[in-house]
């Protein structure tokens, strides 16, 4: 994925191919997984934390190369999103995830914001819930020159006032 990343900026079919393997990387590892347990589906009571990675030391190349690219071009952060909530994480996974999208937030576009706060309000574990809360309220939502939003509910509100004194 890095390596299409890469050269997705200076080429349309690369950026489509790299598109097309960030939403088809939960299904790869879903399948992977399903045959790794002999073709049965994964027991949620099992107490394994195999999350599909190969690796016990703490690190996930999946959500470490998801949040790579996602950081080198933020327009990739509604498909790795969509990606990593589609991803059989294990609850340490969703956590480390969830406190990357926490991150995330202060550094985040207008247009990338819906896709964030779903996948925050439906992913981050029960336990995190208050930091989630905690951190999209801290969120500035008014607009870049320091109005609330509100500027052409403002007008409209003056208009019918001056309409309704010349009556």
């Amino acid at each position: 994925l890095t390596v299409l990343a890469a050269s997705s900026s200076s080429c349309a079919g690369t950026r489509g191919v790299l598109l097309d393997a960030i939403s088809t990387l939960p299904d790869v590892l879903n399948d992977a997984d399903a045959l790794r347990c002999g073709g049965r589906a994964r027991d949620e009571d099992e107490n394994d934390d195999d999350d599909g990675s190969s690796d016990d030391d703490g690190d996930n190349p999946i959500l470490s190369t998801l949040r790579h690219l996602r950081t080198e071009d933020p327009s990739l952060l509604v498909p790795c999103l969509d990606a990593i909530g589609s991803l059989p994480l294990s609850r340490e996974r969703i956590a480390e995830a969830t406190r990357d999208a926490l991150e995330a937030l202060s550094d985040v576009e207008r247009w990338g914001l819906p896709a964030l706060t779903t996948f925050l309000m439906n992913h981050a574990p029960a336990d995190m819930a208050t930091e989630v809360v905690e951190e999209l309220r801290r969120l500035p939502l008014g607009d870049d020159d320091g109005t609330d939003g509100n500027v052409e509910e403002e007008e409209l509100e003056g208009r019918s006032r001056r309409g309704a004194d010349r009556t």
